[in-house]
């Protein structure tokens, strides 16, 4: 069977337009996510509150995602449509992602919230409590939305699996 990727010189100049366009913006987005992690790794010790930990937090779960849905655009410029049954695991994890993404802004929303508004009520609690405390609120609201979303789904084909196979019909 002989068959090519693109159809025209057009189509492949045009895809490697796209792909570097895809690349430069989430290499610029990472190491912008990555500049403000390491901003708070080097602020000294009596200037770190507990929410910039929320913070940087919230921003390596910002990275993954990046790294993520960058990885997934990228190769679906360049290849033929998958049609492995990994598609579907990539799909999974591209839908937990931005959901745990989304949390986390709320979750540190929230604490950033009683940090301003109700300082008392979280002054004497340690560091370690509030992390953890967040971490299993952030994975309890993710699952409570995942599970919401498989009740009552918002698309019919996830981005992802769009992308990766290219008009395949998602089976649920």
């Amino acid at each position: 069977m002989n068959s090519t990727l693109w159809n025209s010189t057009e189509e492949a100049l045009g895809h490697f337009f796209l792909g570097g366009l895809i690349f430069l913006t989430f290499f610029y987005a990472i190491y912008l996510s990555y500049a403000i992690y390491d901003y708070q790794n080097e602020k000294p010790i009596d200037e770190i509150f507990p929410i910039d930990i929320q913070f940087k937090d919230m921003n390596s779960t910002a990275i993954c995602l990046l790294y993520v849905l960058g990885f997934i655009q990228f190769i679906s410029v360049f290849l033929p449509p998958v049609m492995s049954e990994i598609v579907y695991l990539i799909s999974y994890i591209s839908t937990f992602l931005p959901v745990f993404y989304l949390v986390s802004w709320l979750v540190y929303l929230y604490i950033q919230n009683l940090y301003v508004f109700y300082p008392d009520t979280i002054e004497n609690i340690p560091l370690s409590t509030i992390r953890l405390k967040s971490f299993l609120w952030k994975i309890l609201l993710t699952i409570i939305f995942m599970v919401i979303n498989i009740m009552c789904p918002l698309e019919d084909q996830p981005i992802a699996f769009q992308f990766l196979t290219k008009g395949k019909q998602y089976d649920r």
